[in-house]
C-alpha cells in the first residue's frame, strides 16, 4: 500500500477493530450462555470489526446473539489523519 491510496484506506477503515471493541467482543463470546441457533447449531461466526461507518460486513449476528455493541468507529477515531491524507491526495 502506498501512502495516500484512498481505495486501500477506505477498505482498511471498514475492517478496523479497536482494542476496546475486540475486548468487549471476546468477553461476550465467552460469557454468552447459549449461542445455539434455531436449527440446533451450537456455534456462531461473527465478524470482529468496530461499528465503522464504512463497514462492509454485517454485525447483526454479533449484536443479536452475543449482545455485541461496538463503541468505536474508525472514521471518528482517525478523522484528523483521514482529512490530512485527503488533502494531500487532492494536491497530487
Amino acid at each position: 500500500m502506498k501512502p495516500g491510496d484512498i481505495k486501500v484506506m477506505h477498505r482498511a477503515l471498514g475492517a478496523y477493530l479497536s482494542r476496546r471493541d475486540q475486548v468487549q467482543q471476546a468477553i461476550r463470546m465467552v460469557e454468552t450462555p447459549d449461542i445455539t441457533d434455531e436449527h440446533g447449531v451450537p456455534f456462531l461466526i461473527v465478524y470482529g470489526i468496530s461499528g465503522n461507518t464504512h463497514r462492509f460486513w454485517s454485525l447483526a449476528s454479533a449484536r443479536t446473539k452475543i449482545g455485541y455493541e461496538p463503541q468505536d468507529d474508525s472514521q471518528v477515531n482517525f478523522a484528523d489523519a483521514i482529512a490530512a491524507i485527503a488533502r494531500r491526495a487532492q494536491k497530487a
